[in-house]
């Protein structure tokens, strides 16, 4: 889920350098929280147009499913 290296919130850098980030932690702190908090409103608002549109058309949700057990298929598969 998050896959952004550590100090690294989507290709942005809030607190660039650790001298700052020490020196203006409380700034920092604000600016980090920021960024974070719209990146997961991103997030929420991609997954919930994802989950509308599954629950809304039942063909769209059958075509997830059936694709998702083709997937597990093949793994189960190659596992043997």
């Amino acid at each position: 889920m998050f896959r952004h290296p550590p100090g690294r919130v989507a290709g942005e850098r809030p607190c660039a350098g650790s001298q700052y980030a020490r020196e203006r932690a409380g700034e920092c702190a604000l600016t980090f929280n920021h960024v974070v908090n719209d990146r997961l409103q991103e997030m929420v608002e991609g997954h919930f147009q994802f989950y509308k549109l599954v629950n809304d058309d039942p063909e769209v949700a059958k075509e997830l499913l059936d694709w998702l057990f083709e997937q597990y298929l093949k793994r189960m598969r190659a596992k043997d």
